[in-house]
């Protein structure tokens, strides 16, 4: 008897080995397994979407997806109330056995899967403090995952220390949604786009830099509280550089606040609040004895030549504190090869005293040539130019035969500022013609032949269609002015594929009827789709068959074009506004048969 027991407690003890050792174990995650967005979560917001990466979250059968609810919505916190449609929709609570709690409070469910969890944090979950996160699957809850409560804010602070005399960058982290810095924007060295930044000092507000307008540069087309594009290329990113709007010339404790808006503060009635921080105090020290010279020399000696990292960090970091030894530096960058450090070079120009820059260019013109930045700045200052401008031509005369495209690119800007009744300016031009446009980029050869054309010279003329002939596209336009018959053969083969060379509307409106059949060769030679339908168009704004007959297979054969032909017609027949497509087929058939 005894023996049976014991046999039978030991079958008991094995088999609750067993189980216990066949059971699931309970989920995994930690903190940095909680993701929003492509990285991980900083904060528990209310109503905010997430997801959870661990081992063991749910069931190893496959994924379950959930849906929200099409009849209710969650109440949006009062401390978020434009909240997205997705923050307010309500989704289970459990899904496939799983469930997942900010506190005490049960997250809506999107997805769950073995490794992945996608959830909602609920509108009234906590909005302060430390909470617990748990994963619980089938009733076996994961460890709980402590983490910040509440609502993510606008945080700054200094990058590094700050000092007198040196470059002074401002950290910002932003909300969530709303992206990230990405200096410079395209307004100029001190336009930082949307974002605005005050400074004040014992609570009186800092004046921005003398002349700081200047600094902005002009407005630019696309997106105005965007950047450049070679910055989003760096990983210098989340950063202004403070020093460009205000000067740190005496040691300190600074207070700093910035505003985002959705359009720049004077931009209209449109700019609206998004993001706002809490005024933040900074230090700028007193800089060590030598700090900026030692700091200017490393920076001569390794400066770096990638025009993102020049645009992020290298120009704007010697802007803000002119001096003699920082506009040398400046200077050079007027001949980058990348038209985009050119430009901003340029631009930040004007933080110098306006009499200083134009000598230091005009002596730079002499002895390292032109370039179209330098030129450009110099020749816009009014009294520079009256007392320089013949100098400038003069200078930069000889750099139509260098081998740099920037030199001759800056050779061709000063030139088209001279009279071309001058004999040597425009045998000059004609003489260096091809050089010009094989070696230069292609808005510097399109500007040379623009400038040629001006003469109506012939030889200019024959240097233009040679040039054509040759396959440089740039001298189209330059070309058309000439409106002479013998060149449309040349310039109507660009049709096809001219990738902006020319448009059908401007060869027509420069040979009229003569070039109507060129333009019905070049639709009835399979042009890429736009090329055709821009011809098309022109066909049928003066009436051409061709045109109708295009529209009526494009519509016929329901292909890529149907829609855009359809919105022609509409567009060029006003009864036509309001009619179906059948109705709008058979017009057109009509058209296609009755036409010329």
């Amino acid at each position: 008897m005894n023996s049976y027991r014991a046999d039978a407690l030991l079958v008991s003890v094995l088999l609750l080995s067993w189980q216990v050792w066949c059971a699931d174990p309970p989920p995994e995650f930690t903190a940095a397994g909680v993701v929003r967005g492509d990285s991980s979560a900083k904060i528990l917001a209310p109503g905010v979407g997430m997801s959870i990466y661990g081992q063991h979250l749910a069931p190893s059968n496959g994924g379950c997806p959930s849906s929200a609810d099409p009849q209710r919505r969650e109440t949006p916190n009062p401390w978020r109330p434009d909240q997205r449609f997705a923050d307010t929709s309500i989704y289970p609570t459990e899904l496939c056995g799983v469930q997942v709690f900010i506190g005490d409070k049960p997250a809506g469910l999107l997805y769950v899967s073995e490794k992945t969890i996608n959830f909602k944090i609920p509108q009234d979950a906590p909005e302060s403090g430390r909470v617990a996160i748990r994963v619980v699957r089938m009733g076996q809850s994961s460890a709980p995952v402590t983490m910040e409560a509440g609502f993510e804010k606008t945080v700054i602070s200094l990058e590094q220390p700050a000092y007198t005399g040196m470059p002074v960058w401002l950290k910002v982290e932003l909300p969530f949604g709303l992206g990230s810095i990405r200096y410079p924007y395209s307004m100029g060295p001190a336009g930082f786009g949307c974002n605005e930044v005050e400074v004040r000092k014992q609570g009186k507000l800092l004046a921005l830099q003398p002349g700081s307008a200047q600094h902005f540069g002009g407005s630019s087309s696309g997106n105005i509280c965007g950047s450049y594009g070679a910055a989003r290329a760096s990983n210098r990113i989340g950063r202004l550089p403070l020093h460009l709007l205000y000067r740190f010339d005496a040691p300190g404790t600074y207070e700093v606040r910035l505003t985002v808006w959705n359009r720049p503060v004077g931009f209209g009635p449109q700019s609206q609040l998004r993001a706002r921080s809490e005024w933040t105090p900074i230090e700028v020290l007193p800089s060590k004895p030598n700090q900026r010279a030692e700091w200017l020399a490393a920076l001569r000696a390794h400066s770096p030549v990638e025009a993102a990292e020049l645009l992020t960090e290298t120009l704007p970091s010697l802007l803000g504190l002119p001096d003699d030894v920082s506009l040398d530096l400046l200077a050079d960058y007027l001949y980058d090869p990348d038209a985009s450090v050119r430009s901003y070079a340029a631009r930040g120009l004007s933080y110098w005293p306006e009499e200083a820059a134009p000598e230091k260019l005009l002596g730079l013109l002499h002895t390292k040539g032109p370039s179209n930045s330098l030129i450009g700045f110099v020749m816009q200052q009014p009294d520079f130019r009256v007392a320089h401008s013949d100098e400038v031509v003069e200078a930069s005369l000889p750099f139509l035969a260098a081998d740099s495209p920037v030199l001759v690119a800056g050779a061709v800007s000063a030139l088209r500022l001279a009279s071309l009744a001058n004999p040597a300016i425009r045998e000059a031009l004609l003489q260096s013609a091809e050089h010009v446009v094989v070696r230069a980029d292609s808005q510097t050869g399109s500007d040379l032949a623009q400038t040629i054309a001006a003469t109506k010279d012939e030889r200019a003329h024959a240097v233009l269609r040679s040039l054509l002939d040759k396959g440089y596209k740039q001298v189209a336009h330059a070309l058309l002015s000439f409106r002479d018959p013998a060149d449309l053969p040349s310039l109507s083969a660009l049709l096809p594929g001219s990738g902006g060379a020319i448009s059908p509307e401007e060869l027509y409106r420069s040979y009229g009827d003569a070039a109507v059949p060129y333009l019905e060769r070049a639709l009835s030679g399979a042009p890429e789709r736009f090329m055709a339908e821009s011809i098309a168009r022109q066909l049928m704004a003066i009436g051409d068959a061709a045109g109708f007959r295009f529209a009526a297979q494009s519509i016929e054969q329901k292909g890529v074009s149907r829609f855009d032909m359809i919105q022609a017609l509409k567009s060029q027949f006003p009864e036509l506004k309001t009619a179906n497509d059948d109705t709008i087929a058979a017009f057109d058939k009509k058209l296609a048969g009755s036409a010329k």
